[in-house]
């Protein structure tokens, strides 16, 4: 696969539509945590989960129908055993935040003296470019298979 102007585009929509379910998962995950559960760490994995379910459903759907675009199979994300696919991809990507999000809860820094915490949603943050490489590269390879090219560069 080379990086040419399809796949540029095909990035460009996938960071559109992953900055969009980004949104919904940050708009949920903050709802649940700061308006309707208790600040424990339990809640905070649980706030971080249901962020997720928002923004993967959300992911999925535009994924299907706007980002990947350019595949050898036109039908291949719309099969039941691509959305398990899809969501066992996204899950993977779940268990990297949440383990990014508890690491950023226990860890603290130590400057001059002072201890510090990162905040969580600078963790969240930080998981969240970690998570949407990881979520890319694996629908991009295990479901939306690029379309092959001759060797004129024309699509078959």
């Amino acid at each position: 696969m080379r990086l040419d102007k399809k796949l540029l585009h095909e990035i460009g929509r996938y960071l559109l539509v992953g900055g969009l379910a980004t949104v919904f998962d940050y708009l949920a995950f903050a709802l649940f945590r700061y308006a309707i559960l208790d600040l424990t760490q339990v809640n905070l994995l649980i706030a971080t989960s249901i962020g997720f379910a928002v923004g993967l459903t959300f992911n999925y759907i535009l994924s299907v129908i706007f980002v990947f675009k350019n595949v050898a199979n036109p039908n291949a994300g719309k099969t039941m055993s691509a959305f398990v696919v899809f969501t066992i991809i996204g899950i993977i990507g779940l268990l990297i935040t949440e383990l990014g999000m508890w690491l950023g809860d226990v860890t603290r820094f130590h400057i001059a003296e002072e201890i510090y915490k990162m905040p969580e949603m600078v963790t969240k943050v930080i998981m969240t470019g970690i998570v949407l490489c990881w979520n890319y590269l694996a629908r991009k390879f295990l479901i939306f298979k690029p379309a092959k090219e001759d060797k004129t560069g024309a699509s078959q």
